[in-house]
């Protein structure tokens, strides 16, 4: 031992100021994990986006993306939504959108990405991905965002204003769900008891609700019906999003149906 610490020695102090042999294989292990972290991440990635567009051409839904000289297609696609304050960066966030039908309603689905910064360290992606039934204008804005103590109220991707509503009947829902609204009535009609049995059930942590879009601040023509899930969903959550979608809609009192156009 005692020879190999002397040679160690003479071999640096002859062959210069370059770090030691052990000190040099430490780095090159380093370097190979993180390649190839970035080559299985990027795999993963791939395989997860294929997985998607696979789903969605299944449900005969027709993907589309957005390059950057498709600045007003991607402003009219994201009209529908751009009351949500939580998807920040507006339209130039909208990765894709893919539309299709859903138990013979009209659907959107589509991704949104914006950066957040914090102090002086690197910023991260915050990911949205959404579902959406197509409503036409006169719907105020109704918000749904799950009551976690872990969460800001109206955090998530949508927000818009209004006030926060009361408690409801059911108490599972009221445990679950903090409500903003910005007209009272409209909110209550919506938010049936059947509705809040749904709600109170099932579902992702990272899942929102926001319906309307019209009326008071709105949008004229660009109202939804819409789940969003605070994650880029893979093909499995994404399909659990478009059924929790159905039995929304499918819950909802016959006069918010009629506004739909379904019976």
């Amino acid at each position: 031992m005692v020879a190999l610490a002397q040679a160690g020695r003479h071999s640096r102090g002859g062959g210069g100021s370059g770090p030691p042999p052990a000190a040099i294989a430490v780095i090159a292990v380093v370097v190979v994990a993180v390649i190839a972290l970035a080559v299985f991440t990027a795999r993963a990635q791939k395989r997860k986006r294929a997985a998607v567009e696979a789903l969605l051409a299944e449900r005969g839904f027709v993907k589309r993306a957005f390059g950057r000289k498709e600045k007003a297609e991607r402003e009219a696609a994201f009209k529908p939504f751009e009351w949500f304050e939580g998807l920040k960066g507006g339209a130039k966030g909208l990765g894709w959108i893919a539309d299709g039908r859903l138990d013979g309603l009209t659907v959107v689905v589509a991704q949104h990405t914006h950066m957040v910064y914090t102090g002086g360290h690197g910023g991260h992606a915050v990911v949205n991905t959404i579902a959406a039934v197509p409503v036409g204008g006169g719907w105020p804005r109704v918000r749904l965002t799950r009551n976690s103590l872990w969460t800001r109220p109206l955090g998530g991707g949508g927000g818009g204003g209004g006030k926060m509503l009361g408690p409801l009947e059911s108490e599972a829902f009221n445990k679950r769900w903090r409500v903003a609204c910005v007209e009272e009535g409209f909110a209550l009609a919506v938010l049936s008891p059947r509705v809040q049995e749904f709600l109170s059930e099932g579902g992702a942590k990272g899942e929102w609700w926001a319906i309307g879009g019209g009326g008071e601040g709105g949008v004229e023509g660009a109202g939804v019906v819409c789940i969003g899930l605070a994650a880029s969903a893979d093909a499995a959550a994404l399909a659990a999003m478009l059924d929790r979608l159905a039995g929304l809609v499918g819950s909802l009192p016959g006069e918010v149906r009629e506004g739909l156009g379904v019976g």
